[in-house]
Order: structure tokens, then sequence, then C-alpha cells
């Protein structure tokens, strides 16, 4: 009894923790995309000046 239950905690620790490295992924992923498109309109500001 005592392994089932070691086993399912070690089961929800798990998936709590890739919950919050998902959610940590998707955080950076979305600093990405903004960095990007400000990049982007950057390089557009500095193609029409040329």
């Amino acid at each position: 009894m005592l392994n089932v239950t070691g086993n399912a905690e070690y089961g929800r620790d798990s998936a709590r923790t890739i919950c919050e490295k998902l959610s940590k992924i998707e955080n950076l992923a979305r600093k990405a995309k903004e960095e990007i498109e400000q990049s982007k309109d950057h390089w557009y500001g500095l193609k029409s000046h040329i």
C-alpha cells in the first residue's frame, strides 16, 4: 500500500512540475514573440528610411 501511495504522490508532483515548466515555456515564448514583433517594426522603420 505504501508503494501505491508513494507512486501517486510522485505522479501528482511530476504533473505539477510539468505544468509549471510548460507555463514558464509559454511565458518565454510570449516574450520572444513580442520581441520579434518589436524588431520587425524596427526593421521596417529602418527600411523605410533607406
